[in-house]
């Protein structure tokens, strides 16, 4: 039995009757012991599956998926019900890929399988992608939506992490070769991520593709410790982001409302100004749960959750869920340090990484540091694919973190 997780399952199941209590949810006993389920299936399967695994992330994840679900109720209750499926569906994809992957001998020697199923996962919305607010990232079957490049991701930091992990010791400064060598090596993973961004640019979605970039850096820079690829490859996305602009009207907007909001208020620049009204109007404890305005800022469900919950919860409850996403990413990165396996080490490293900074890449957009990407913060923002791809990396992680003598990279 895994005490501890268990133990913090339970504290965050107590909270989270208090929340739904607060909402006014008729009983909240029954919602809460219906959305903390699935969190208490994964802790047996982890009991079983992954016996030496961390016991702290599962009930963060936890955590952030309550205040989210809290959070959608006084958005649109609509979002609430398809939320408490969505975790369901997300801890039954995340228990079978990890039972999967746990029958896999050495899994990161598959590096280039999962990079080219990666990059079909990035093609599919090209052919049969629905245009959301500019971006062509939906496939939609029977009323069903589902976004295929958050399951690439996964794909695309295990390539990553079997590549560098295999070729560690060349790429770094004490291995003796020149840049120019050293930069042959780098070509393979180079020509993935490129293919990956120009399908992420074609289907219009700069902040997918600003984030694929910087898992490709952070893996990078873990294998090597080397900073001239990451001028490199920076100026690469610096170029590309240009382009971009002139190209996309989609993207001009957003830059265009980042660098002067003021200049078009009721049209481009609306959402990033309603959303710095509601990070005021909560000022430091919020005007309480179900006292905001939601209905007034566009994507209130998705981009904007962050606001919102500041809106009714004040600064204290963003900080929350800014504290306990950046909480599981510490965990993971101190997770890479324990381990000798130079693909497992990237692969809990970078996912770390990528956790955080989504956040940080969303937060920063609500508050105008930066321009509004269209991201998502994992476990709190309503979305199915992006619950699902973030529970397959916790429990990815989890899985390669136990029995570290399989993942050898050959």
């Amino acid at each position: 039995m895994r005490i501890k997780e268990i133990s913090f399952l339970v504290l965050t199941f107590i909270a989270s009757v208090f929340g739904y209590y607060v909402l006014g949810l008729s009983n909240p006993f029954k919602y809460a012991a219906i959305i903390n389920l699935p969190f208490l299936l994964l802790s047996f399967f982890n009991a079983f599956f992954l016996r030496n695994s961390d016991e702290h992330i599962l009930p963060l994840v936890a955590l952030l998926s309550n205040l989210g679900c809290i959070n959608l109720y006084q958005i649109d209750s609509s979002y609430f019900s398809a939320q408490i499926r969505n975790i369901y569906i997300a801890a039954l994809f995340s228990m079978f890929f990890t039972y999967l992957f746990s029958k896999l001998r050495k899994p990161f020697t598959y590096r280039f399988v999962f990079g080219v199923t990666g990059l079909l996962l990035f093609l599919i919305p090209m052919a049969f992608g629905k245009e959301v607010y500019g971006a062509r990232l939906w496939i939609s079957i029977d009323g069903f939506r589902f976004q295929p490049a958050e399951l690439g991701r996964i794909f695309f930091i295990l390539f990553l992490s079997g590549y560098f992990g295999e070729h560690q010791i060349l790429f770094a400064k004490t291995s003796g070769l020149s840049f120019r060598k050293r930069f042959v090596y780098l070509i393979p993973a180079l020509i993935m991520t490129l293919f990956s961004l120009i399908l992420l640019v074609f289907v219009r979605d700069l902040g997918f593709s600003l984030l694929i970039l910087s898992i490709f850096l952070a893996s990078l820079f873990i294998a090597s410790s080397n900073l001239s690829y990451i001028f490199l490859s920076l100026g690469i996305f610096g170029l590309g982001s240009l382009i971009s602009y002139r190209l996309f009207d989609h993207v001009k907007n957003r830059i265009d409302a980042w660098l002067n909001p003021w200049s078009d208020p009721f049209g481009k620049s609306y959402q990033v100004l309603q959303s710095l009204f509601a990070y005021a109007e909560g000022n430091v404890l919020g005007l309480g749960l179900n006292h905001g305005f939601p209905e007034l800022l566009p994507a209130a469900h998705t981009d904007m959750t962050v606001p919102i919950f500041a809106e009714s919860c004040g600064i204290l409850g963003s900080i929350t869920v800014i504290a306990a996403s950046f909480l599981i990413s510490t965990i993971l990165v101190l997770m890479s340090q324990k381990t000798k396996n130079s693909a497992e080490k990237i692969f809990l490293a970078t996912s770390g990484f990528t956790i955080a900074f989504q956040v940080f890449l969303v937060v920063s957009g609500t508050l105008n540091l930066l321009p509004l990407t269209g991201l998502t913060v994992p476990f709190f923002s309503y979305g199915g694919s992006s619950l699902v791809s973030s529970m397959v990396l916790i429990q990815l992680s989890l899985l390669f973190s136990t029995r570290r003598e399989k993942w050898i990279v050959q």
